[in-house]
């Protein structure tokens, strides 16, 4: 990205906002480094991670960022001189590996939705080797640790001892003295490493010593008494032998510490990158921002986009909710202390470009947000491309850009003999060297600071170049004549900042369709200038201008008059296709299929089954406690159900494939309703009506509800299907129900058998065999105890020798 370009679009001052809001050394390092990229696979994970990392936190998810300290420059200077590290800078050490090796073993908590998040955390590489070695070793208060080794332990216990008795023969001594009245002060203190106790100058003869110092005023003289001169000794020489050990042990530390230098500089870069993305992610809950979606195609589309600074500034009046150093950084220290007069109010912006439209033209009045339109557009592609959330709408989109370029405000130099003029001229050249179809170029009143008419024609020759490379283009201008060149060429687009006319003052709003006009003479009445002064501008103003303005106008009015029947057209066409696809529902309705038809009837059908499978139960249990004659009422009424319930399922597709209809007797049938199969005895009512045989039954229904049963193998087939309702395979010889439980175990049988011989019963047969096989016999014998408790049950037998013998039990049921 062109540097200078994003120093213009004030990119530096986001990056010292993000700077601000890390919380660690590391983290502010990262913020540096922060540039746009046109990667696009880069810049998708950078977002992601914000993302990711933004929704992690709102939830109420951890990011413990304590404890993490920039270690570079320790390792830097033991590698070139060789140092010891202090216990100070051991800490620093060990806190920092416990950083990563905490923030990394969040990897394992994150959901999948999180896997930009996991994926940036395992990139640290936990050492928690190196953390725990100096954890045993150096306590939290930055003191090396009795239990550091066995040696430094046994030398401080022997100290503390050797203390213990120099103390005790001390206070004997300062007794002694006190009772003499020799002393200055009773009190035991330190000169020269040895404990000594202070006597008056004039009474230091009083007691044998060695006087290793004198008072400042000369009346005090401190003694170490002959006495304990040998305990002194030895005590010297215990920390003489404390000091070697911790000297070895922050050598061997040291020492450990070089080993994992570079793990421990892998991880503090991540680190850094780590509370980098957490600073993203504040700034982006302080501007309400949002990740854009990325396109590789030519459509750049921001809606209700406002400028960074401004909308921080804008915060920061309003609430307190910034944090005082980035809000002093926002404010500026003038600004900051007069906030409560000064009133910052951003009006959200929508910026469009795509294939039809890749050149703006934004005209309006001054002071009425051309140029913030621009910073605007480009601060916020600079900051997406750099990974971070901007304040946009959702539904706005970026294209991946190679370059972003801007020539906005005066860069005059005169330590370079620049003018204005010269200084935009040595930009656009350097621009022309650059641009290609991914740029994006942005010019603040392109053509000024020369003469006007040599200004604009330059202006649309440097026009042409960039709309003929395929960059998107947006400049802000006054020239009629470049306002003229964005409503003759294709792909340019007029670009009008709104003006209250009213009120004399601009709404920083955009109006994409038409040229703004300048507003000059109103704003600078807005802005106190003489009245008299503003009438006689008016009258020097060149006739000729004035009748530039009247075409422009005419030709505004033309354009707005066809946006207008475009827009109707559009509308009628949009009428006509919803009036289109409410035929195409209607017509669906209309012609709705007979397999859904048929589905919500078998839905219903299910609902009435299950409401008879219940009666049946309730009868059942009648049987057991009032007889026969309840549950044989009970089985009448289900059995109207069932028919109900067929009759529900006849639908017309059914009627129009019916098979072949009976015309003998003594054909074998097939009642298509209930799926029972029987005997056709008699067709009476002239063929309307017929007598059926069914197991021990004799029914009579409707010959159209009649089928002729074909081959074995189809009525298998269909018996199986049966619309769900028959549950049990019948003998079409015998017309008996066969149960067959070899296989099962006892409590997967003994249920079925129950529902089985329900089934008989409300099917109207007086008889079942139940196929349990021998076995072992403990399936036999439970099925014959569960029949001798069953109510219905009349008796049971083995079935005949040749028929299955004892591996069959036949089942009489009650009438």
């Amino acid at each position: 990205m062109d540097h200078q370009s994003l120093r213009v679009l004030e990119f530096p001052h986001v990056q010292s906002f993000l700077y601000s809001l890390a919380f660690t050394d590391p983290g502010r390092q990262a913020t540096t480094q922060v540039h746009p990229s046109a990667d696009r696979e880069q810049i998708q994970v950078w977002l992601d991670q914000v993302t990711e990392l933004k929704e992690y936190l709102q939830i109420g998810n951890p990011l413990p960022l304590g404890g993490i300290h920039e270690l570079e420059p320790i390792i830097d200077r033991l590698r070139s001189t060789g140092e010891v590290l202090s216990p100070a800078e051991l800490l620093d050490v060990a806190e920092t590996a416990k950083a990563a090796r905490t923030l990394q073993q969040l990897v394992s908590s994150c959901e999948p939705r999180y896997s930009r998040l996991a994926e940036l955390l395992d990139n640290l590489q936990p050492i928690p080797e190196l953390e725990k070695k100096i954890g045993r070793a150096i306590a939290q208060r930055g003191h090396i640790k009795d239990g550091a080794s066995p040696e430094l332990s046994r030398v401080r216990k022997e100290i503390g001892e050797l203390r213990k008795r120099l103390h005790a023969e001390l206070t004997e001594v300062l007794e002694r003295q006190a009772s003499q009245k020799t002393l200055r002060e009773k009190l035991i203190t330190v000169r020269n490493d040895r404990l000594v106790i202070p006597l008056r100058s004039d009474a230091k003869g009083a007691l044998e010593g060695i006087v290793h110092d004198t008072s400042h005023s000369g009346a005090t003289c401190f003694v170490e008494p002959l006495s304990v001169v040998p305990l002194n000794n030895r005590l010297r020489q215990g920390r003489s032998r404390e000091r070697e050990e911790e000297a070895r042990i922050l050598r061997e530390l040291t020492d450990a510490v070089i080993t994992a230098a570079e793990v421990l500089l892998h991880n503090e870069s991540w680190l850094g990158v780590i509370d980098c993305v957490h600073a993203k992610v504040r700034l982006s809950s302080l501007l309400l921002a949002r990740a854009p979606k990325l396109n590789d195609g030519p459509r750049m589309r921001l809606q209700q986009a406002s400028h960074p600074i401004l909308a921080l500034q804008e915060r920061a009046q309003k609430t307190s909710t910034l944090p005082v150093e980035l809000a002093e950084m926002v404010l500026g220290a003038e600004l900051t202390e007069t906030r409560k007069s000064d009133h910052i109010e951003v009006v959200p912006i929508d910026l469009h470009l795509d294939e039809k439209q890749k050149t703006l033209v934004i005209s309006g009045a001054n002071t009425g947000g051309k140029t913030v339109s621009l910073k605007t557009l480009g601060l916020l592609g600079a900051m997406v491309q750099a990974g971070l959330h901007v304040p946009v709408a959702d539904g706005s989109e970026w294209p991946v850009l190679t370059g972003i370029f801007a020539e906005i405000g005066d860069e005059q130099d005169v330590r370079a003999h620049l003018s204005t003029f010269s200084a935009k001229v040595q930009r656009l050249v350097h621009m022309l060297k650059q641009v290609d179809n991914r740029s994006l170029v942005l010019l603040d009143e392109i053509g000024t600071g020369t003469d006007p008419a040599e200004g604009a024609a330059l202006a649309l020759a440097v026009l042409d170049q960039f709309r003929g490379r395929g960059a998107f283009v947006v400049v802000t201008t006054h020239y009629h004549l470049i306002k003229a060149y964005g409503m003759l060429h294709q792909g340019v687009e007029n670009v009008s900042v709104a003006f209250d006319e009213e009120n004399s003052r601009p709404t920083y709003q955009l109006r994409y369709g038409r040229p703004g006009t300048s507003n000059a003479f109103e704003i600078a009445a807005d802005l106190g200038m003489p009245p008299e002064i503003v009438e006689e501008a008016r009258g020097h103003l060149d006739p000729g201008e004035g009748q530039t303005i009247d075409l422009i106008n005419q030709l505004t009015e033309a354009w707005d008059r066809a946006r207008n029947e475009e827009e109707k057209l559009i509308l009628q066409q949009q009428r006509l296709k919803l009036a289109k696809a409410s035929l195409a529902r209607e017509r669906k309705g209309f012609v709705q299929s007979r397999e859904e038809i048929l589905s919500e009837l078998r839905q219903r059908s299910e609902g009435m089954l299950t409401e008879a499978e219940k009666e049946l139960k309730s009868g059942i249990a009648s049987l057991q406690q009032g007889g026969m004659r309840k549950a044989m009422a009970v089985r009448k009424k289900v059995r109207e159900i069932r028919q109900e319930l067929s009759s529900a399922l006849e639908s017309q597709s059914e009627r129009e494939d019916k098979g072949v209809m009976p015309s003998a007797e003594g054909q074998l049938v097939r009642l298509r309703t209930v799926g029972g199969r029987g005997t056709l005895l008699k067709i009476k009512d002239q063929g309307r009506r017929a007598e059926v045989q069914m197991g021990p039954k004799r029914v009579e229904v409707d010959l159209e509800s009649l089928e002729l049963l074909p081959d074995e193998k189809n009525a298998s087939a269909r018996a199986h299907r049966s619309n769900s309702i028959r549950v049990f395979r019948e003998e079409p010889e015998t017309c008996q129900q066969r149960l067959h439980l070899v296989g099962l175990r006892v409590e997967e049988a003994i249920p079925l058998l129950d529902k089985t011989i329900d089934r008989a019963i409300l099917d109207g047969y007086n008889q079942i065999h139940v196929v349990h096989g021998h076995g072992t016999g403990r399936l036999r014998q439970a099925v014959q105890e569960f029949l001798t408790e069953h109510a219905i049950v009349k008796g049971f037998h083995a079935e005949k020798q040749g028929a299955g013998g004892t591996g069959v039990t036949v089942v009489e049921l009650k009438d």
